[in-house]
């Protein structure tokens, strides 16, 4: 009777869904020269390639080709960003995150100007509920709130100028 209760006991707890926790981060809008994210705004071909690498390659031979790729491919295929918009967020004075989103709640990122944001000495502050993925990144649940806030824009190539739309 008591292996019969353990098993049941088992069960429940493998059949309870895992509730995933969420957070709020706040940080600034970070631009950088070059970026890769997910594959949001490729063309349909160059995904349907990765993936097709994928499925006629064994993992092993993935993992030995290039290991951190592979787990940054699964990270974002597990987690249904493969096509997903992104933002970078500087959160403290030496830490950056990538955080994905869901297309609808990035339309507001496309239309800041990061030069205009240095011209006027302003920057964009991003309240988010996340999903801790990694250390750095983070997947949107929900935009909270962006506010145009004096103060400076921070560039990982100190004076390309472009807007988040030339990352598409």
């Amino acid at each position: 009777m008591k292996n019969l209760q353990i098993v049941l006991v088992f069960i429940l707890v493998s059949c309870t869904k895992e509730q995933t926790e969420y957070h709020t981060i706040n940080g600034d809008l970070y631009y950088t020269w070059f970026d890769f994210g997910s594959f949001y705004n490729y063309p349909d071909s160059v995904l349907e390639n990765v993936l097709l690498i994928q499925l006629e390659n064994e993992e092993a031979e993935l993992i030995a080709e290039d290991s951190l790729g592979y787990i940054y491919f699964k990270l974002l295929q597990e987690n249904d960003l493969l096509t997903s918009p992104w933002i970078n967020l500087r959160v403290n004075d030496d830490s950056t995150v990538k955080l994905f989103m869901d297309k609808s709640e990035y339309e507001v990122f496309t239309k800041v100007s990061h030069e205009q944001l240095l011209s006027d000495n302003e920057k964009i502050n991003v309240t988010a509920r996340v999903q801790h993925l990694t250390d750095n990144l983070f997947k949107c649940i929900e935009v909270m709130d962006v506010k145009r806030l004096e103060g400076r824009t921070f560039i990982l190539n100190g004076n390309r100028k472009f807007t988040v739309s030339d990352y598409k």
